[in-house]
């Protein structure tokens, strides 16, 4: 169980993420070293990756994936493109090595969902590996999605302007006061 939340301002991208690790019977909490979250450098461009599931996923993509160049274009198809056939064949690829890709019936499925940033968009890789480019200028992922989300979502609606990273502590916030497997401390990366 975990909570992963990001805003878009513009080209700036944030996102944050909770400390709890979880299972049906056990909570625990990961130190400052252990990331749900990462930025990654595609020339000179910074990709963030958030992961819920397994530990392991995001581990594997931050240590092990190799980004492909990013299209010339920068419209919605070309991004969703490069999204659903470059990255995903990438991220096949490195959950198989790693060992973590499972099958089932003949479905190959990931140990988690990725909410990702690139060029001031967020999009969401699901847990089939199909790829979603999210409307808003904000997402969540994880057990605490949905708090997380009703939080920005109020922010927006009432026009409350804060810093970027006072709304992802806020989101987290609701996120632990609603959800079991969502525990601070909270951690909080960006593009610049």
């Amino acid at each position: 169980m975990t909570c992963i939340a990001a805003l878009v301002r513009g080209s700036k991208m944030w996102m944050g993420w909770d400390s709890a690790g979880s299972n049906n019977n056990l909570l625990d909490l990961y130190g400052e070293g252990t990331k749900k979250a990462f930025a990654g450098k595609i020339g000179e461009e910074v990709c963030l990756i958030g992961g819920a599931g397994s530990k392991r996923y995001i581990e594997l993509l931050e240590h092990s994936f190799e980004f492909p160049a990013l299209p010339d274009s920068t419209t919605p198809g070309a991004m969703m493109r490069w999204l659903i056939v470059d990255v995903i064949k990438g991220i096949r690829s490195i959950l198989k090595e790693g060992g973590i890709m499972t099958t089932k019936d003949g479905v190959e499925s990931p140990p988690g969902n990725l909410l990702v940033g690139v060029r001031g968009r967020l999009y969401e890789i699901e847990a089939d590996l199909g790829v979603r480019c999210l409307l808003d200028h904000f997402g969540a992922i994880g057990s605490g999605a949905a708090e997380a989300r009703g939080v920005f979502f109020g922010f927006e609606k009432l026009r409350i302007e804060c810093e970027p990273e006072t709304a992802i502590l806020t989101a987290r916030e609701a996120a632990e006061r609603w959800t079991p497997g969502v525990r601070g401390p909270f951690q909080i990366i960006n593009s610049s």
